[in-house]
């Protein structure tokens, strides 16, 4: 209940800190306000660690809800305070 999740053997992060999560081929890249790291731990393993704040809204991305600043539908965009940026796709959970 601390909101802590293990992103591999060198970091824990506290889930209030990540942004979004991205997926990209055999790895993921957990964002935060100040920095990145990398993890080999599936999307699929990663959100069953989450809080319900976050949601799938892209096959290769999770956003943390509490982090958005801004959504541009046009553009199909999730912005955050930092200038990140991620996709939404057409058929995932929309925030």
């Amino acid at each position: 209940e601390l909101g802590l999740i293990k992103i591999n053997k060198d970091y824990t992060l506290r889930t209030k800190d990540i942004l979004f999560i991205e997926r990209n081929k055999s790895k993921a890249t957990v964002y935060t306000k100040d920095a990145s790291y990398e993890t080999c731990y599936s999307l699929n393993n990663i959100c069953e660690e989450l809080p319900d704040s976050f949601v799938r809204v892209h096959r290769s991305y999770i956003v943390n809800q509490e982090a958005i600043s801004m959504i541009n539908k046009d553009e199909k965009a999730i912005y955050f305070s930092n200038g990140l940026s991620c996709p939404m796709g057409q058929f995932y959970h929309s925030v």
